[in-house]
């Protein structure tokens, strides 16, 4: 591993010539004559070849030391291909040698056009202004300045270099805009999305949506320079997590070195290999950190010491903390979690008879393999235990929700309870509307899990779908109760507030079908919209907030699942165990033998009188 060992002897002799010259200018910069400053630009491009050693001149100027952490984001910076991002803790000065990247790249080429795009409109980002601060008071880069009695713009909105140096160009060397700005016609040699996703516009499903259509213009804004994403991800939807499948690449560098559980948290292939280096070569740099001990030590124990970064976790909480220093969403997630699946115990079982107790545990050991993509992330645990006595289902039954209006689906769950547990069969979905084909298939899968009813959401259409079912039930000639019901209220209100306390209660038990069928419903999406027709992923992403999910339809419908079999869901299982092992047991103590009762009589006539006979009898 090759790292920064400083300013080269060649730099800096070149350097102090560079800074006499421009010294005689620094007061008006504005009267250097045309020929010079061409040759200043040139004498500065060829000095500045390596971005690393512009940066650390540059961290001098405003009264810092380029780190080696630091010094290997410039060298990213400058190496990675035309669609990159960095992801660095906090208070890393990744903005800052952004901005110095974008000056780096005016030098190199005076004609090119910087955008800096930030998450408010009509507010400079901190590398919008910090490019413009190093142009104006930096002596070094006074030939760059803009001349504003020519006509050269002068804000951090928008900023030209000197006249002399770019040409003519109705775009100007550095502009800044906000996301939801008019990205139209924009045009750019070096893109930086600014922490374009923050916390107020990425929370919900629908606003990460808006805000990755909006990402995409980038591509006609930037067609052939590079696009620099800085940020943080803000959950484990963020739609920086989607750039890797635009083709961007992805670095990152936390505030500690991970532990071997914290690495599971990470892809491999984005983890600057300055940190996975490091941590090969000398593995103890995981453990002695942290208030317990029990975190990675530093990363940049220059910029953070240990004292430091503990400061930052009592400040910030281990959520904060995991967020802003860990580049980690696991914590932030769980947080905001309202429904985790992982409380739902799995099991393998029949459609005749449900175990009569399900335990469920919370030990990772008891993980269970899955084919579900759209929950790769998500901890599906087998039950821990489950009593050896069955019990029937009561009547199986079936929700429908009828598809309504963009993309959705027809989303249809089967589930029975059994001993005070609602056990979910199946779930999934079917695409093109509430047709006469998905009326036969929604059939055929109730005659597969045995369901004799079927309850249909009367809101859309008002009784259109109910109508629609029950025709093709009586031409299919089958035995379905067919009903509809209402709903009202805000539905992610809804169904957190139906769902969540039977899933804390460990209540709602999955069948392995349940996540298989999800799946295999979710593939007649397109590829990249499979995940969020998901109901396992729908359950894990819901929030309060509306518009929390882009489509709602299976999570809609498994409320209403639970919401029917509610007032059976209160039975204690090991109460209703403990009584029916008690009758049993006082069958045994009435009949011994086993025997009918009136055989029993016939045999024993000759006891008449006795104890045992009277109370047989």
């Amino acid at each position: 591993m090759q790292e920064y060992t400083g300013i080269r002897a060649i730099t800096l002799d070149r350097l102090e010539l560079l800074h006499t010259r421009c010294m005689r200018w620094r007061d008006e910069p504005e009267a250097i004559p045309q020929q010079e400053r061409q040759e200043l630009a040139m004498l500065f491009q060829a000095t500045f070849s390596d971005f690393v050693e512009f940066a650390d001149l540059g961290m001098q100027f405003l009264g810092f030391k380029l780190t080696p952490m630091q010094a290997d984001i410039a060298s990213y910076m400058q190496s990675c291909g035309n669609k990159s991002m960095v992801q660095a803790q906090r208070g890393e000065a990744k903005s800052t040698l952004a901005a110095l990247f974008a000056v780096w790249t005016l030098i190199q080429n005076c004609s090119s056009r910087v955008l800096v795009v930030s998450a408010a409109a009509g507010q400079a980002s901190d590398v919008a202004r910090m490019i413009v601060r190093l142009i104006q008071q930096w002596t070094l880069l006074c030939w760059m300045r803009a001349d504003k009695s020519a006509g050269d713009r002068y804000s951090t909105e928008s900023y030209d270099l000197h006249w002399h140096l770019r040409g003519v160009d109705k775009t100007a060397s550095v502009t800044c805009i906000g996301i939801n700005a008019n990205l139209q016609g924009k045009r750019a040699d070096l893109l930086i999305p600014d922490d374009v996703e923050t916390q107020k516009n990425a929370m919900t499903q629908v606003q990460r949506e808006q805000l990755a259509l909006l990402t995409k213009e980038f591509a006609a804004i930037c067609t052939h320079g590079k696009i620099l994403y800085l940020g943080t991800p803000q959950t484990k939807d963020s739609i920086y997590k989607q750039l890797r499948n635009r083709g961007y690449s992805i670095r990152i560098w936390m505030g500690r070195y991970p532990t071997q559980d914290e690495l599971k948290h990470y892809r491999q292939d984005e983890v600057a290999p300055f940190i996975l280096e490091r941590i090969q070569e000398d593995p103890s740099l995981q453990t002695g950190g942290g208030i317990t001990g029990q975190r990675g030590q530093s990363t940049d124990p220059v910029r953070y010491s240990e004292e430091d970064l503990q400061e930052k976790e009592l400040e910030y909480g281990d959520e904060g903390f995991s967020l802003q220093f860990m580049l980690d969403t696991t914590l932030s997630d769980l947080a905001r979690q309202r429904i985790r699946v992982q409380d739902m115990p799995v099991i393998s079982a029949g459609y005749d008879f449900a175990p009569e107790a399900v335990h469920w545990s919370g030990d990772e050991r008891l993980r269970i393999q899955h084919s579900n993509q759209a929950c790769a992330s998500e901890l599906f645990l087998a039950a821990a235990q489950c009593s050896t006595e069955y019990v029937p289902y009561s009547q199986i039954t079936m929700f429908v929700d009828p598809a309504g209006a963009g993309g959705d689906e027809v989303a249809f769950c089967i589930g029975a309870e059994a001993a005070g547990y609602l056990h979910l069969f199946s779930t999934g979905g079917l695409s093109g509307g509430f047709t006469e084909e998905n009326c036969l298939h929604l059939i055929q899968i109730a005659e597969e899990y045995g369901a004799k009813s079927m309850h249909l959401e009367r809101n859309m259409g008002h009784g259109t779908a109910t109508a629609l079912m029950l025709n093709c039930i009586r031409t299919a000639g089958k035995d379905i109760a067919v009903s509809d019901y209402y709903v009202t209220g805000q539905k992610e209100r809804r169904i957190i507030d139906t769902i969540a306390p039977v899933v804390r209660r460990h209540k709602l038990v999955l069948h392995k079908s349940a996540i298989d069928d999800d799946w295999r419903y979710c593939l007649q999406q397109p590829d990249n919209k499979r995940q969020q027709f998901s109901l396992f992923r729908q359950l894990s992403d819901i929030t309060y907030d509306r518009g929390s999910l882009l489509h709602d339809d299976r999570a809609d419908c498994l409320q209403a699942l639970v919401q029917h079999f509610v007032a059976m869901l209160g039975v204690d299982a090991n109460a209703a165990q403990t009584k029916r092992q008690q009758a049993v047991f006082k069958d045994f103590l009435d009949n011994p033998t086993g025997l009918p009762v009136q055989a029993t009589r016939r045999d024993t006539g000759s006891q008449r009188g006795r104890k045992g006979y009277s109370r047989l009898r």
